[in-house]
């Protein structure tokens, strides 16, 4: 059995978590549409593609599989991450397609979805993440 842990989502969002409280990236998004799909892809190719590829191995591993299970099933609030990471534009008005478009730019040969027979057990544990992260 897998285990799937939400916390992982916002470990993708890495680089621009808390950036709506700070001033230089509030004005550099200030004209960003959040509803704008090139615009989006864009934001998500400069500043997360990167920093995933620099990840662990493991936490890798545990974001991607976040993200496939969180697509495919949908039993998440999509914009209450984007808003709760205080990332420095609006959530867009289909949250979803945010992290559809994060997965097609981290995995543009893959389809989220899986027919893998393996069940999962979701765990939420916020404190998950950080333990792969030495201080």
């Amino acid at each position: 059995m897998k285990t799937v842990n939400p916390h992982f989502l916002s470990v993708l969002l890495g680089p621009l978590i808390g950036q709506a409280d700070d001033e230089e990236a509030v004005i550099r998004f200030r004209s960003f549409q959040s509803n704008d799909k090139a615009a989006l892809k864009q934001v998500i190719r400069e500043e997360l593609v990167g920093y995933y590829q620099s990840l662990p191995a493991e936490v890798k591993d545990r974001c991607k599989l976040a993200l496939r299970y969180y697509l495919t099933v949908g039993k998440i609030d999509f914009s209450r991450i984007i808003d709760s990471n205080l990332l420095p534009f609006d959530a867009p008005s289909d949250s979803k397609s945010f992290f559809r478009f994060l997965w097609d730019e981290l995995f543009p040969n893959e389809l989220p979805e899986t027919d893998s027979p393996e069940p999962f057990t979701e765990v939420d544990d916020i404190d998950e993440p950080n333990r792969y992260f030495p201080n």
